[in-house]
């Protein structure tokens, strides 16, 4: 295997696994849009319907951190690719399911959140698994790239898959559709992404991890015994963990809050047009942040690939707060969306080379735990902060928090790099 090159099975695992990624968003969105035009049209059923929108996102969010642990001992005690294929399958199955009770007006809301949450369940096995794959097909020397590559996606899917669906209702509307059934094939969209996703692992040949390993016959909370002591004696990435997440806590309610950023501080335009142009760029920044980190050249040092970012994300904070100009907010807006993607891959990428292989699912399973439940908290942090503060100071007091916690990590993660140094070596 050439260490500097990206083998081909990446690209393909990347092609599908991207359809199927777009075909969820749209699935989300088109939800989304069942929930507020066929089961709660009228202005008077507004609590039940946030209530609905709320238990909505709770059904797939919540078994990522619960299983998160246990989906990567699944991940390290069975074929990785083999539980991509089998998860891909049955969600595939599970939006069928949706799909036929959306078109003939069967589903309700207790009936999608209980399918829901079992679509949440496999994806959070099917997450684990993939996240994993590819140290087992490429080399070390081209992880963040890799990293990078598939990062890209997730901010092209935020971008596209609503216009796509937005398109899909507007062709409903044009033919005067059944709401219900035009939204229907959306989800059947979904299912097919699916489909091919999985049909591909067929394909795909890769390496079994657990082979040198005994979790076949520990219980599972054993299991995870040696991930924790593993984590525990990693001091250098376990500061590297805390700074990033502190980081990524700052990070979401922000972003959360930009909708209020185009209503209340953004001057000159109306709100339909700033928050548009926000979103635009808030994924055209994790686009292109993605294949920058994809197209350029492996940083091997974490100061300039993980720090120098995150520096960027605070100074972009710092920027979007300190103007009322549409420039200058979608300036900031872009600069901070533009480095996440790049700290990330080279940070995941760094615990990647260092984790065994044959435990990657169960470290980065307890791991996801908490980077899985930052969104959330910062949801709920969002609403506590902007009861307090302003806009503009919740911008720039999450920017100078962020400066400020690099600047007192650094020295404590200068001293215990040596070990990481040497281990790696």
């Amino acid at each position: 295997m050439n260490e500097n090159r990206i083998p081909p099975q990446i690209y393909v695992l990347w092609v599908f696994q991207s359809l199927s990624l777009f075909g969820s968003s749209v699935m989300f969105f088109a939800m989304n849009v069942w929930l507020t035009q066929v089961l709660y049209p009228h202005p008077e059923q507004g609590d039940a319907l946030a209530r609905a929108i709320t238990l909505a996102a709770l059904v797939f969010i919540l078994p990522h951190i619960v299983l998160g642990p246990w989906a990567g001992v699944l991940a390290d005690r069975f074929n990785r690719g083999r539980i991509m294929l089998v998860c891909d399958l049955l969600s595939g199955l599970l939006a069928t399911v949706v799909a036929a009770g959306m078109f003939t007006g069967v589903l309700n809301l207790p009936q999608y959140l209980l399918l829901g949450g079992l679509m949440g369940c496999v994806g959070a096995v099917h997450g684990m698994a993939y996240f994993t794959v590819p140290p087992l097909l490429a080399g070390a020397s081209v992880l963040a790239r890799i990293s990078g590559l598939f990062r890209s996606t997730w901010s092209m899917a935020n971008l596209l898959a609503p216009m796509f669906a937005a398109a899909l209702i507007s062709v409903q509307e044009a033919h005067q559709a059944e709401a219900a059934q035009t939204l229907s094939w959306a989800i059947l969209l979904d299912a097919i992404t699916f489909l091919l996703a999985g049909l591909v692992m067929l394909f795909v040949k890769v390496p079994d991890a657990s082979a040198h390993n005994t979790l076949q016959k520990e219980p599972l909370l054993q299991s995870l015994k040696p991930a924790w002591t593993y984590i525990l004696s990693q001091k250098f990435l376990l500061q590297l963990f805390t700074l990033v997440s502190l980081v990524g806590l700052l990070y979401a309610p922000v972003v959360v809050t930009y909708p209020l950023v185009a209503r209340h501080q953004v001057q000159g335009f109306d709100y339909s047009f700033s928050y548009a142009t926000l979103n635009v760029l808030l994924a055209l920044g994790g686009m292109l942040g993605g294949f920058l980190t994809f197209l350029g050249k492996e940083q091997t040092h974490w100061f300039r690939s993980i720090v120098l970012p995150m520096i960027g994300v605070g100074v972009g904070f710092l920027i979007t707060g300190s103007s009322t100009q549409l420039w200058g907010v979608g300036a900031g807006v872009l600069l901070s969306a533009l480095m996440v993607p790049i700290y990330g891959s080279h940070y995941y990428a760094l615990w990647q080379k260092a984790v065994p292989q044959d435990m990657q699912g169960r470290v980065f399973g307890l791991l996801r735990v908490t980077g899985q439940a930052i969104h959330p908290a910062g949801i709920a942090l969002a609403g506590v902060l902007t009861q307090t503060f302003s806009i503009q100071g919740l911008m720039l007091g999450s920017g100078g928090l962020i400066l400020m916690l690099i600047v007192l990590g650094l020295p404590a993660l200068w001293k215990s790099n040596q070990t990481l140094r040497k281990q790696l070596s």
